[in-house]
């Protein structure tokens, strides 16, 4: 290890010690730039430093350091935008597929108005990783950069394969990959949930998840098993966007510990949880609901008959703060990998959309036109994040994005959700959890 904490917490001593103490020279994890090259030569170089660490094992880029290993800095500024700015949009717009790596670090250099700039690129799970403007791979060796051979390139691809398998074969063990699957989003904890819609109707007992699945399933990186993460839980289950006076979950005496991890359930009708939240050692989170999302349709004089509405404006809402709560627990435990990000409906065909933005009255919508979801049984919606770098406007565009899809499941040819940006909602069931 070059160092031993995060990026994040390092400080100007931790580099003079790497660079002036230890005099640490470049090597297979680390490499020294003098300054930043603005040249679009520079770019592509940056491009190939950066995707040959990503092809490779992984390691840092230190910019600020001299030839002779000293602390020379580079300026905080590019252009007027923020340094960072300009490297994520380099890194973003060079690389092919994107690569993940940590955000950019600044460390001030006391006295002077420069800085150090530090990138870390963890090994990708998604390699081989080509520089566009080349179109070629690269790949570090020792302390230089070199084209990838063909064989490199193709045991890159292969080992991409082996992974996407390997991660696939965790999501049929869970039952959320195939949406045609009877077993699809069954679980132990999912089966258990409470629901009397499958009693009081023809329809068979409706089920939404909430999933993140980490790219990297076999290392352990939560520590599950003190009481301090019980009382983590309960801080920052509360305060999440849209709706930060909700909590996600409710942290009480009802847990139940796995070998690889832990499960709160939430309330409890005729023994059977109205929620539960599932966390394991790998970074695997899980939130699942059945009745808190439904109810039996009402007429205009307020009688249920056998019809099933689905609040659709709270399963965006929650699927935001879900988002937010993974960005901590993922910032919490130090983990910076790509995840997936997952919506799962079970049992929802036919089901008539209610609690859209308050803007909108969907009786009069139901009477004219007799909306509902009348193609799937199941649906999932799916997206790649990378939680500790989630931004506000990040979770608001997913949730966006989520809320589209949604609403064209259930009828609508326009997004029903967000209006002039926000959302509201008619019903607050969901939240009682």
């Amino acid at each position: 290890m070059i160092f031993s904490k995060k990026v994040s917490e390092l400080n100007y001593d931790d580099i003079y010690d790497l660079v002036v103490n230890t005099k640490e020279k470049e090597g297979q994890y680390l490499d020294y730039k003098e300054n930043i090259d603005l040249s679009d030569r520079g770019k592509t170089q940056l491009a190939k430093d950066l995707s040959a660490f990503s092809n490779a094992t992984g390691g840092f880029l230190v910019f600020g350091i001299s030839d002779k290993l000293e602390i020379i800095g580079v300026e905080a500024e590019i252009n007027g935008r923020p340094v960072i700015e300009w490297f994520n949009q380099i890194i973003s717009s060079n690389i092919e597929p994107p690569i993940h790596y940590v955000d950019p670090v600044i460390i001030p250099i006391p006295d002077n108005l420069k800085v150090i700039l530090i990138i870390q690129v963890p090994e990708s799970k998604n390699k081989p990783h080509m520089v566009r403007d080349k179109n070629t791979y690269h790949i570090r060796r020792n302390d230089k950069i070199d084209v990838a051979k063909h064989y490199e390139i193709r045991d890159m691809f292969d080992n991409s394969r082996s992974r996407l398998d390997q991660f696939n074969s965790f999501l049929t063990s869970r039952n959320l990959l195939d949406i045609d699957s009877e077993q699809f989003a069954d679980n132990f904890n999912s089966k258990q949930l409470f629901s009397d819609i499958h009693t009081k109707t023809d329809y068979k007992k409706p089920v939404v998840l909430f999933t993140l699945v980490p790219s990297e399933l076999f290392n352990e990186k939560i520590e599950i098993s003190t009481n301090s993460i019980h009382s983590w839980f309960e801080k920052n289950s509360l305060g999440h966007l849209p709706f930060p006076d909700k909590r996600l979950f409710f942290v009480h005496d009802d847990y139940e510990h796995k070998i690889d991890g832990i499960v709160i359930i939430n309330n409890r009708i005729d023994s059977y949880p109205t929620s539960y939240l599932e966390m394991l050692e790998n970074g695997f989170v899980e939130a699942g609901f059945s009745s808190s999302f439904t109810r039996l349709c009402k007429d205009r004089n307020e009688v249920p008959h056998n019809q099933v509405e689905i609040h659709l404006t709270p399963i965006v809402g929650y699927s935001m703060m879900f988002l937010g709560f993974l960005r901590l627990v993922y910032q919490h435990f130090g983990i910076s990998e790509e995840c997936l990000f997952q919506i799962s409906f079970k049992n929802v065909l036919n089901y008539y959309p209610y609690g859209v933005h308050n803007q909108y009255d969907l009786r009069h919508i139901h009477m004219r036109n007799s909306i509902n979801n009348r193609q799937h049984q199941n649906f999932k919606i799916s997206r790649k994040v990378s939680p500790a770098k989630l931004t506000e406007k990040d979770i608001h565009n997913i949730g966006k994005y989520v809320s589209q899809r949604i609403c064209r499941v259930f009828g609508f040819n326009e997004d029903l959700c967000f209006v002039d940006d926000k959302l509201s909602f008619l019903s607050m069931d969901i939240f009682k959890l």
